[in-house]
């Protein structure tokens, strides 16, 4: 679908080390396998099962997305904090804010993961064994381990998230494939496939495939669906420690993005079918507990949550290792905090990963993971769009720019279509979830308005003034 050309690997200038290959990204993006048992239910309710197809279709057409950030890594291979880094200077002529804005709301978008993955532990930890542990003890768990951890460096977290992966990834893959063979599947549950469902006051019975609610209904569930299933894009964070920024990349971005089309396909698929739209809205919040009951009994289900409960570690350590990133790259980029550019010995940016920290206690407040995906998915869905955006007029204003990756031409029309589709789908997203998260997410996207302008106007004048 593509030209590639594979150029020498340049010497980083970040201070990070290139000691990651393709394979380390693949599997920090395996975290992302995990994401669809936070609002599948949530999703199912509103609009049937309908929400299947739309879970498969966020992630297919995420795979070009990734490609088109891709192009743009190649164009700037030494650049640490993912794609919204690597946007250049597309919008400089004009003004530094959509850059910093959103570089920013990557970073806000990314950050919540490591909460609602503490939730859902701490959750599925209490379901189990009829503990009662609160949210905050299961994230201070949680935190403790993933700080320690990626403390010593990449390699050292690669190594845990590849043991991680195969213990979560693929026995949550067969139990879904079990429960196709099991026969507790029913395919009736899928019938009427229309867009039904209800969300809050506003109730859709039918589900008519020409009613404006249920459109509605769908744009608002994809503009959710997106936050899970575009967030393999992750493996573009790590382009400043690839040892080959180009291959690597590019080759993370296809392993990853078929692998998580056809989880989030299947999976979706499996928990419909067993529990029917009725059903899953009894268990909208925790469906895969159940669903493992039925494949495989009650004292199975329990070690397959065990083994589901690291797979949500896993998606924590992806977003905690990506944040952190996310934030030395800015500071790099001189447009957030002089703080956030120490390193540990192995090069993890732990001053920055206290931040998230902080700010994770804080999102832990909104209780509901949904809830919480929905405020900053605001934030995520600008950082979708904005690189879009930058790679099209990179190719008008910067044709002859080196691109160890070029995408054939055929790619800026798709990119088109994309970028109006998630701008598009914000508007559905904000009439469902109402004012008040919308606006919280507002504030915090504009919340590095006082950060970038203490860096330029106190840090670095006073850095000037020392010299």
């Amino acid at each position: 679908m593509a030209e590639q050309k594979v150029a020498e690997t340049p010497t980083t200038t970040t201070g990070m080390q290139r000691k990651a290959t393709w394979l380390t990204g693949f599997l920090m993006s395996m975290g992302v396998v995990i994401l669809i048992l936070a609002s599948a239910g949530p999703l199912a309710a509103q609009v049937g099962p309908v929400s299947i197809a739309i879970w498969g279709v966020s992630a297919l057409l995420g795979i070009p997305g990734v490609l088109i950030y891709s192009e743009l890594a190649g164009m700037y291979p030494d650049s640490v904090g993912g794609m919204t880094v690597c946007m250049g200077d597309a919008f400089d002529k004009f003004t530094k804010w959509p850059k910093i804005i959103t570089m920013w709301s990557y970073w806000y978008g990314w950050v919540p993961a490591i909460a609602v993955m503490s939730l859902l532990i701490g959750d599925y930890v209490n379901q189990m064994f009829g503990t009662h542990f609160t949210s905050y003890e299961a994230a201070t768990a949680v935190l403790i381990v993933l700080f320690v951890m990626n403390y010593f460096g990449i390699v050292l977290s690669e190594r845990i998230q590849l043991v991680i992966a195969l213990l979560t990834v693929a026995p949550l893959g067969i139990i879904t494939i079990a429960a196709f063979f099991k026969g507790v599947i029913h395919f009736g549950n899928l019938i009427p496939f229309r867009p039904y469902g209800d969300w809050g006051p506003i109730k859709n019975p039918a589900g008519l495939w020409t009613s404006g609610i249920s459109w509605l209904g769908i744009g608002a569930a994809y503009y959710v669906a997106t936050w899970s299933s575009l967030a393999f894009e992750c493996i573009t964070v790590y382009v400043g420690e690839y040892k080959d920024p180009v291959k690597d990349t590019v080759k993370a971005a296809w392993t990853s993005g078929i692998t998580v089309t056809v989880f989030y396909t299947l999976v979706a698929l499996a928990l419909v079918g067993v529990f029917g739209v009725a059903g899953f809205a009894e268990n909208a919040d925790y469906p895969f507990f159940k669903l493992c009951e039925a494949v495989i009994g009650g004292g199975g289900a329990k070690v397959a949550m065990l083994i589901l409960c690291l797979g949500l570690f896993m998606m924590a350590n992806t977003s905690f290792n990506g944040t952190a990133r996310i934030l030395y790259g800015m500071s790099m980029d001189d447009l957030n905090l002089k703080q956030w550019l120490r390193l540990s010995p192995n090069g993890f940016p732990w001053v920055a990963a206290l931040f998230n920290v902080a700010v994770t206690y804080v999102l832990l407040s909104f209780e509901l993971p949904v809830r919480i995906i929905a405020a900053s998915n605001l934030a995520y869905m600008i950082c979708i769009f904005m690189p879009i955006f930058a790679f099209i007029i990179l190719r008008k204003t910067r044709p002859d720019h080196p691109r160890p990756y070029k995408l054939k031409n055929y790619y800026i029309p798709i990119a088109w279509f994309l970028g109006i589709l998630y701008i598009v789908i914000i508007i559905p997203g904000a009439m469902l979830y109402g004012t008040t998260v919308m606006l919280t997410g507002c504030v915090i996207t504009l919340g590095i308005v006082p950060l970038y302008l203490y860096r330029r106007f106190v840090q670095d004048r006073r850095a000037k003034t020392t010299a």
